[in-house]
């Protein structure tokens, strides 16, 4: 009876069934909360909402708080049912340290650290500024709605599935930047100390001319400057275009693995079959 309710609950919160109406129904209430407390975090900032709806946007924010430090340790509780997670406390260690536990220990242990410090049961080892900031880790909350949308989990894979290729990328334009901020920073110091007053304070105007934003706050203004500025340019947008091409393709595959009932695995990132 107890490893039953142990699996079943494992199946119901975490395996998320489309078939299993319990799953369902559990998934929904959860998406539910996430994205009403998300929403109320957003709203409190306004001055105007937070002197009306402040209490109803608390009481959200409790039951939630409430609601997902529930479903952690429900989680904990039940993954000793799956095969990698069989031992009572080293499977639940390694089961705490996949991604999704892990985000979802940084949305609720703030509060629970402030709770305690603030009810004289932990001792206050940070300052009340640090507590607050780490308030903020609530907003991770957010990336728990991609266990309950197939588009957030397909995202997910594409990223997964072609990482070393976007880190190339990355990379490239890391380089990029440091190399034309580095460019305007000789070209342009001279001429404008306050503005290009080091290689730091150049990579602002790169990065905004990289990713043709061009806030125009910094600007170069000698005829060197203005070439490289413009090659520069053309240059980023050619730069940043390729993490999207690369993206698009991941989609594509994505795609096909779904329709041919596979998914990619996790560690090597061949196609296997789907588990129905």
């Amino acid at each position: 009876m107890y490893k039953h309710l142990q699996r079943r609950t494992f199946e119901v919160i975490e395996k998320g069934d489309s078939s299993d109406w319990l799953s369902r129904v559990v998934d929904a209430f959860l998406a539910t909360l996430i994205v009403a407390n998300i929403t109320g975090m957003c709203l409190a900032t306004m001055q105007q909402v937070h002197s009306t709806l402040n209490t109803i946007i608390l009481d959200i924010d409790k039951i939630a708080l409430y609601v997902f430090t529930a479903e952690y340790l429900l989680r904990l509780w039940s993954c000793t049912t799956e095969p990698p997670y069989e031992r009572a406390i080293l499977g639940r260690l390694r089961f705490a340290r996949t991604p999704m536990l892990l985000i979802d220990m940084a949305a609720i242990l703030p509060f629970w650290i402030s709770a305690g410090i603030a009810a004289g049961l932990i001792p206050a080892f940070i300052s009340a500024d640090t507590q607050h900031a780490l308030l903020l880790l609530r907003i991770l909350r957010i990336i728990k709605i991609a266990r309950y949308f197939e588009s957030v989990r397909t995202l997910g894979n594409v990223i997964s599935s072609k990482h070393e290729e976007l880190s190339i990328a990355a990379l490239a334009e890391v380089i990029l930047l440091i190399v034309s901020s580095s460019l305007l920073y000789f070209v342009e110091h001279d001429l404008q100390p306050e503005k290009f007053s080091s290689i730091p304070a150049a990579m602002w105007w790169g990065m905004s001319t990289l990713t043709t934003v061009g806030y125009g706050d910094i600007i170069p203004i000698s005829p060197f400057g203005k070439f490289l500025a413009m090659a520069i340019s053309l240059i980023g947008i050619t730069m940043f275009a390729v993490p999207m091409g690369i993206l698009g393709s991941g989609f594509v595959e994505e795609m096909e693995r779904k329709r041919a009932g596979h998914a990619p695995c996790p560690s090597c990132q061949e196609n296997i079959p789907r588990h129905r």
